[in-house]
């Protein structure tokens, strides 16, 4: 099983050059941090409940610089904390937006569901998976049975509105 905090080595996305800055944090007091990252397991759970796109952990990126060393390098032994605070927040953020965008998607004419699902994982914010699909059951519990066309209609339409929830997300994360 995955850990619920995947870690993401990504050079330079949480620091800037190659300088570590103890007061990142700047007016962060105790208390917003632990509301913030109280409510990472929630905002997964919301972005799930979507039923659009996979859903994995929460990624944290390690500043530049932090590996440099046998281990983490003097002034970036709390990086994870610091990263997972500040990741918190932007899922915080990033789950509203797509909760919004998901409740009235336009209709695309042609869906661009893999560089929809790439810029969100472009984001390294949470493990994006596949798009969800429904697939048509079938007909009867005889293994040959193929779905009847209605079932298949369904589907479909379930993975249309899919696309245009997972469009709809990713444009107004983009914008």
């Amino acid at each position: 099983m995955i850990p619920r905090t995947a870690v993401l080595m990504s050079l330079g996305a949480l620091a800037s050059g190659c300088s570590h800055n103890p007061d990142a944090l700047g007016d962060v007091q105790p208390a917003d941090v632990y509301d913030g990252v109280q409510d990472i397991d929630a905002n997964l759970s919301r972005l799930a409940a979507l039923d659009v796109f996979e859903v994995g952990d929460l990624v944290l990126v390690a500043p530049e610089g932090a590996f440099n060393c046998y281990g983490p390098c003097p002034g970036y032994e709390n990086w994870e904390d610091e990263a997972r605070l500040e990741a918190a927040a932007r899922l915080g953020e990033f789950t509203a937006a797509a909760e919004r965008a998901a409740v009235d998607p336009e209709d695309y004419a042609q869906h661009e569901i893999e560089a929809s699902l790439e810029s969100l994982r472009n984001l390294q914010l949470v493990e994006i998976g596949d798009m969800i699909q429904s697939v048509a059951p079938p007909n009867s519990a005889n293994a040959y049975s193929a779905p009847n066309e209605e079932d298949i209609l369904t589907a479909m339409a379930e993975n249309e509105a899919r696309a245009d929830r997972l469009q709809a997300i990713a444009d107004s994360i983009n914008r």
